[in-house]
Protein backbone atom coordinates (compact mmCIF):
# COMPACT_ATOMS: atom_id res chain seq x y z
CA UNK A 1 0.00 0.00 0.00
CA UNK A 2 1.08 3.15 -1.10
CA UNK A 3 2.46 5.44 2.43
CA UNK A 4 0.14 8.52 2.22
CA UNK A 5 1.75 11.93 1.33
CA UNK A 6 2.71 13.76 5.32
CA UNK A 7 0.71 17.05 6.13
CA UNK A 8 2.28 19.98 5.98
CA UNK A 9 2.93 20.24 9.73
CA UNK A 10 4.91 16.72 9.47
CA UNK A 11 6.93 18.18 6.55
CA UNK A 12 7.74 21.00 8.86
CA UNK A 13 8.90 18.73 11.84
CA UNK A 14 10.78 16.56 8.99
CA UNK A 15 13.17 18.71 7.79
CA UNK A 16 13.63 20.55 10.93
CA UNK A 17 14.80 17.43 12.52
CA UNK A 18 17.23 17.00 9.64
CA UNK A 19 15.13 13.49 8.32
CA UNK A 20 16.13 13.05 4.73
CA UNK A 21 13.78 11.37 3.38
CA UNK A 22 11.37 14.36 4.88
CA UNK A 23 13.19 16.90 3.57
CA UNK A 24 13.10 15.00 -0.03
CA UNK A 25 9.43 14.51 -0.16
CA UNK A 26 9.24 18.40 0.63
CA UNK A 27 11.24 19.24 -2.21
CA UNK A 28 9.52 17.21 -4.57
CA UNK A 29 6.19 18.92 -2.88
CA UNK A 30 7.71 22.23 -3.87
CA UNK A 31 8.81 21.06 -7.51
CA UNK A 32 5.36 19.52 -8.69
CA UNK A 33 3.31 21.51 -11.43
CA UNK A 34 -0.07 20.57 -9.59
CA UNK A 35 -1.91 24.00 -8.55
CA UNK A 36 -3.03 21.85 -5.30
CA UNK A 37 0.71 20.95 -4.51
CA UNK A 38 2.03 24.79 -5.23
CA UNK A 39 -0.29 26.20 -2.43
CA UNK A 40 0.90 23.37 0.19
CA UNK A 41 4.24 24.64 -0.82
CA UNK A 42 3.81 27.87 -0.90
CA UNK A 43 2.19 26.94 3.18
CA UNK A 44 5.16 24.94 3.94
CA UNK A 45 7.81 27.46 2.87
CA UNK A 46 5.93 30.23 4.81
CA UNK A 47 6.13 27.69 7.93
CA UNK A 48 9.83 26.95 7.67
CA UNK A 49 10.69 30.81 6.73
CA UNK A 50 12.30 31.75 9.88
CA UNK A 51 14.33 29.00 10.23
CA UNK A 52 15.85 29.64 6.96
CA UNK A 53 18.96 32.11 5.40
CA UNK A 54 22.31 31.22 8.00
CA UNK A 55 23.84 29.12 5.18
CA UNK A 56 26.70 30.14 2.24
CA UNK A 57 25.12 29.83 -0.48
CA UNK A 58 27.63 28.82 -3.46
CA UNK A 59 26.92 28.54 -7.45
CA UNK A 60 29.50 26.43 -9.39
CA UNK A 61 29.26 26.13 -12.90
CA UNK A 62 31.89 25.84 -15.67
CA UNK A 63 31.98 24.34 -19.25
CA UNK A 64 31.16 20.68 -19.61
CA UNK A 65 34.33 18.44 -19.34
CA UNK A 66 35.85 20.84 -16.58
CA UNK A 67 34.83 18.96 -13.84
CA UNK A 68 32.51 20.25 -11.99
CA UNK A 69 31.10 16.66 -10.25
CA UNK A 70 34.82 16.31 -9.45
CA UNK A 71 35.64 19.44 -7.63
CA UNK A 72 32.20 19.49 -5.86
CA UNK A 73 33.22 15.58 -4.89
CA UNK A 74 36.40 16.84 -3.31
CA UNK A 75 35.06 20.00 -1.82
CA UNK A 76 31.90 18.42 -0.21
CA UNK A 77 34.29 16.10 1.70
CA UNK A 78 36.94 18.70 2.81
CA UNK A 79 33.85 20.82 3.80
CA UNK A 80 32.74 17.43 6.22
CA UNK A 81 36.34 17.36 7.13
CA UNK A 82 35.49 20.73 8.66
CA UNK A 83 32.47 19.49 10.86
CA UNK A 84 30.14 20.96 8.10
CA UNK A 85 26.73 19.78 6.40
CA UNK A 86 26.65 20.40 2.77
CA UNK A 87 23.68 20.19 0.25
CA UNK A 88 24.62 20.01 -3.02
CA UNK A 89 21.48 20.85 -5.60
CA UNK A 90 22.46 19.71 -9.09
CA UNK A 91 20.15 21.46 -12.06
CA UNK A 92 20.52 18.86 -14.82
CA UNK A 93 19.57 18.82 -18.50
CA UNK A 94 16.25 17.25 -18.71
CA UNK A 95 15.27 14.32 -20.98
CA UNK A 96 12.87 15.39 -23.56
CA UNK A 97 10.62 12.31 -23.29
CA UNK A 98 10.63 11.58 -19.25
CA UNK A 99 11.35 15.16 -18.44
CA UNK A 100 13.58 13.63 -15.69
CA UNK A 101 17.20 14.41 -14.98
CA UNK A 102 19.36 12.86 -17.64
CA UNK A 103 23.35 13.15 -15.95
CA UNK A 104 22.85 11.58 -12.69
CA UNK A 105 25.82 13.56 -10.37
CA UNK A 106 24.93 11.29 -7.77
CA UNK A 107 26.87 8.76 -10.01
CA UNK A 108 29.75 10.86 -10.53
CA UNK A 109 30.05 12.18 -6.59
CA UNK A 110 31.14 8.62 -4.91
CA UNK A 111 32.79 10.09 -2.12
CA UNK A 112 30.33 12.73 -1.38
CA UNK A 113 27.65 10.47 -1.61
CA UNK A 114 29.08 8.38 1.49
CA UNK A 115 29.67 10.67 3.26
CA UNK A 116 26.65 10.87 6.06
CA UNK A 117 26.98 15.12 6.19
CA UNK A 118 26.12 15.75 2.54
CA UNK A 119 23.20 15.75 0.70
CA UNK A 120 22.81 15.77 -3.12
CA UNK A 121 19.53 16.30 -4.93
CA UNK A 122 19.45 16.57 -8.74
CA UNK A 123 17.14 18.37 -10.01
CA UNK A 124 15.80 18.41 -13.50
CA UNK A 125 16.03 21.74 -15.25
CA UNK A 126 12.82 20.93 -17.21
CA UNK A 127 11.36 23.65 -19.37
CA UNK A 128 13.38 26.51 -18.16
CA UNK A 129 15.34 28.57 -20.48
CA UNK A 130 17.72 29.43 -17.82
CA UNK A 131 20.79 27.91 -15.55
CA UNK A 132 18.58 27.02 -12.43
CA UNK A 133 15.20 25.62 -12.27
CA UNK A 134 12.15 27.19 -11.30
CA UNK A 135 11.89 26.22 -7.76
CA UNK A 136 15.63 26.16 -6.54
CA UNK A 137 15.66 29.27 -4.56
CA UNK A 138 12.79 27.29 -2.43
CA UNK A 139 15.07 24.12 -2.17
CA UNK A 140 17.89 25.91 -1.17
CA UNK A 141 15.76 27.81 1.94
CA UNK A 142 14.15 23.77 2.56
CA UNK A 143 18.32 22.98 2.89
CA UNK A 144 18.74 25.62 5.23
CA UNK A 145 15.95 24.44 7.26
CA UNK A 146 17.14 21.56 7.58
CA UNK A 147 20.36 22.42 9.05
CA UNK A 148 23.09 22.48 6.11
CA UNK A 149 25.51 25.32 6.70
CA UNK A 150 26.40 25.29 2.73
CA UNK A 151 24.48 24.69 0.11
CA UNK A 152 25.70 24.18 -3.71
CA UNK A 153 24.15 24.86 -6.26
CA UNK A 154 26.00 23.40 -9.93
CA UNK A 155 24.66 24.68 -12.79
CA UNK A 156 24.16 22.95 -16.32
CA UNK A 157 26.98 24.62 -17.54
CA UNK A 158 28.78 27.59 -18.33
CA UNK A 159 27.35 30.24 -20.68
CA UNK A 160 25.53 33.16 -20.88
CA UNK A 161 22.22 31.75 -19.02
CA UNK A 162 24.52 31.18 -16.26
CA UNK A 163 24.23 34.84 -15.08
CA UNK A 164 20.83 33.35 -13.64
CA UNK A 165 22.21 31.90 -10.68
CA UNK A 166 24.27 35.10 -9.38
CA UNK A 167 20.63 36.11 -7.86
CA UNK A 168 20.72 33.19 -5.77
CA UNK A 169 23.84 32.51 -4.34
CA UNK A 170 26.03 34.31 -2.49
CA UNK A 171 29.24 33.49 -3.81
CA UNK A 172 29.71 32.10 -7.58
CA UNK A 173 32.75 30.05 -8.97
CA UNK A 174 33.78 29.77 -12.62
CA UNK A 175 35.71 26.56 -13.15
CA UNK A 176 38.09 26.82 -16.44
CA UNK A 177 40.27 24.61 -18.09
CA UNK A 178 43.84 25.22 -18.56
CA UNK A 179 44.62 26.53 -21.67
CA UNK A 180 41.00 27.30 -22.34
CA UNK A 181 41.89 30.07 -24.55
CA UNK A 182 42.32 33.90 -24.76
CA UNK A 183 41.00 34.93 -21.37
CA UNK A 184 40.83 38.72 -22.20
CA UNK A 185 37.90 37.20 -24.94
CA UNK A 186 36.10 35.26 -22.35
CA UNK A 187 35.64 38.94 -19.98
CA UNK A 188 33.08 39.72 -22.70
CA UNK A 189 30.42 36.94 -21.25
CA UNK A 190 29.01 38.17 -18.75
CA UNK A 191 29.23 34.82 -16.64
CA UNK A 192 33.06 35.95 -16.24
CA UNK A 193 31.68 39.55 -15.53
CA UNK A 194 29.68 38.07 -12.17
CA UNK A 195 32.43 35.69 -11.03
CA UNK A 196 33.86 35.73 -7.56
CA UNK A 197 36.76 33.58 -7.89
CA UNK A 198 38.49 31.86 -10.60
CA UNK A 199 39.42 27.72 -10.66
CA UNK A 200 41.83 26.05 -12.78
CA UNK A 201 41.21 22.52 -12.86
CA UNK A 202 42.86 19.04 -13.44
CA UNK A 203 46.14 20.85 -12.09
CA UNK A 204 47.55 17.01 -11.91
CA UNK A 205 47.82 15.74 -15.29
CA UNK A 206 48.53 19.14 -16.91
CA UNK A 207 51.87 21.07 -17.48
CA UNK A 208 52.97 23.24 -14.86
CA UNK A 209 53.53 26.03 -17.22
CA UNK A 210 50.54 25.68 -18.91
CA UNK A 211 48.46 25.70 -14.76
CA UNK A 212 51.23 29.22 -14.38
CA UNK A 213 50.14 31.03 -17.71
CA UNK A 214 46.54 30.09 -16.83
CA UNK A 215 46.65 31.81 -13.77
CA UNK A 216 49.00 34.70 -14.29
CA UNK A 217 45.65 35.65 -17.47
CA UNK A 218 42.99 34.83 -15.09
CA UNK A 219 44.20 37.03 -12.67
CA UNK A 220 45.19 39.89 -15.11
CA UNK A 221 41.63 39.24 -16.18
CA UNK A 222 40.18 39.21 -12.90
CA UNK A 223 42.19 43.11 -12.26
CA UNK A 224 39.97 44.20 -15.08
CA UNK A 225 36.79 43.45 -14.19
CA UNK A 226 34.57 45.92 -11.97
CA UNK A 227 34.59 45.04 -8.19
CA UNK A 228 31.71 43.84 -6.76
CA UNK A 229 31.38 45.01 -2.88
CA UNK A 230 35.03 45.98 -2.80
CA UNK A 231 36.22 42.14 -3.93
CA UNK A 232 38.04 41.34 -6.55
CA UNK A 233 38.09 38.13 -8.09
CA UNK A 234 40.48 35.46 -6.91
CA UNK A 235 42.23 32.94 -8.81
CA UNK A 236 43.12 29.66 -7.52
CA UNK A 237 44.61 25.95 -9.29
CA UNK A 238 43.16 22.99 -8.04
CA UNK A 239 43.76 19.35 -8.79
CA UNK A 240 40.26 17.11 -7.04
CA UNK A 241 41.60 14.20 -7.68
CA UNK A 242 44.79 15.12 -5.20
CA UNK A 243 42.89 17.07 -3.00
CA UNK A 244 45.47 19.94 -3.50
CA UNK A 245 44.03 23.36 -3.94
CA UNK A 246 40.72 22.55 -2.73
CA UNK A 247 41.52 24.25 0.82
CA UNK A 248 42.32 27.46 -0.61
CA UNK A 249 38.73 27.82 -2.48
CA UNK A 250 37.25 27.65 0.84
CA UNK A 251 39.62 30.08 2.68
CA UNK A 252 38.57 32.56 -0.42
CA UNK A 253 34.76 31.96 0.07
CA UNK A 254 35.11 32.65 3.89
CA UNK A 255 37.22 35.85 3.41
CA UNK A 256 34.67 37.03 1.17
CA UNK A 257 31.80 36.21 3.27
CA UNK A 258 33.92 37.86 5.80
CA UNK A 259 34.61 40.85 4.13
CA UNK A 260 30.73 41.57 3.33
CA UNK A 261 29.18 40.89 6.82
CA UNK A 262 31.93 43.36 8.19
CA UNK A 263 30.56 45.76 5.96
CA UNK A 264 26.48 44.69 6.17
CA UNK A 265 26.74 44.15 2.37
CA UNK A 266 26.17 40.80 3.21
CA UNK A 267 22.32 41.72 4.31
CA UNK A 268 21.93 43.59 1.41
CA UNK A 269 22.93 41.01 -0.82
CA UNK A 270 20.13 38.63 1.14
CA UNK A 271 17.99 41.74 0.44
CA UNK A 272 18.34 41.38 -3.27
CA UNK A 273 18.34 37.64 -3.65
CA UNK A 274 14.53 37.81 -2.27
CA UNK A 275 13.40 40.67 -3.70
CA UNK A 276 14.59 38.98 -7.06
CA UNK A 277 12.83 35.88 -6.45
CA UNK A 278 9.20 37.57 -5.86
CA UNK A 279 10.22 39.05 -9.46
CA UNK A 280 10.35 35.29 -10.68
CA UNK A 281 7.65 33.79 -8.95
CA UNK A 282 5.21 36.60 -9.82
CA UNK A 283 6.22 36.44 -13.81
CA UNK A 284 5.66 32.74 -13.26
CA UNK A 285 2.18 32.72 -12.07
CA UNK A 286 1.70 35.13 -14.95
CA UNK A 287 2.90 32.81 -16.97
CA UNK A 288 1.07 29.69 -15.88
CA UNK A 289 -2.83 31.89 -15.66
CA UNK A 290 -1.99 32.96 -19.12
CA UNK A 291 -1.69 29.65 -20.80
CA UNK A 292 -3.82 28.04 -18.52
CA UNK A 293 -6.82 30.61 -19.70
CA UNK A 294 -9.16 28.56 -22.34
CA UNK A 295 -10.58 31.36 -24.40
CA UNK A 296 -7.17 32.48 -24.89
CA UNK A 297 -5.49 29.06 -25.50
CA UNK A 298 -8.28 28.73 -27.89
CA UNK A 299 -7.31 31.55 -29.47
CA UNK A 300 -3.87 30.90 -29.89
CA UNK A 301 -4.22 28.09 -31.32
CA UNK A 302 -6.51 29.60 -34.15
CA UNK A 303 -3.61 31.96 -34.70
CA UNK A 304 -0.97 29.49 -34.72
CA UNK A 305 -2.71 27.95 -37.71
CA UNK A 306 -3.05 31.15 -39.44
CA UNK A 307 0.31 31.65 -38.99
CA UNK A 308 1.55 28.14 -40.06
CA UNK A 309 -1.25 28.85 -43.71
CA UNK A 310 0.78 32.34 -44.07
CA UNK A 311 -2.44 34.49 -43.77
CA UNK A 312 -0.70 36.11 -40.51
CA UNK A 313 2.76 37.41 -40.10
CA UNK A 314 4.22 36.37 -36.46
CA UNK A 315 3.67 39.99 -35.62
CA UNK A 316 -0.18 39.95 -36.79
CA UNK A 317 -0.91 37.01 -34.66
CA UNK A 318 1.04 38.82 -31.35
CA UNK A 319 -1.08 42.16 -32.05
CA UNK A 320 -4.24 40.14 -32.13
CA UNK A 321 -4.06 38.09 -29.28
CA UNK A 322 -2.77 40.95 -26.63
CA UNK A 323 -5.65 43.12 -28.15
CA UNK A 324 -8.36 40.83 -25.82
CA UNK A 325 -5.75 40.16 -22.64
Amino acid sequence: MKRPFPDIEELKKGVLSADRPMLSRAITLIESTLPADRDKGFELMEALAPHTGQSLRIGITGPPGVGKSTFIDAFGVYLASLGKKSAILTIDPSSPTTGGSILGDKTRMEKLIQTKSAYIRPSPAKKDTGAIGAHTAQVICLCEAAGFDVIIVETVGAGQSDVEVRSIVDFFLLLLMPGGGDELQGIKRGVMELADAFVITKKDIMAPELINKSVAGLQAVSGLIMPRHGWTPGVRAVSAVNNEGVDEVWKLMSAYQKQLQSTGEWNQMRQEQRSMQLDRMIKARILENFYADPPLKKQREELSHRVALGEFTVEKAVRELFRSV
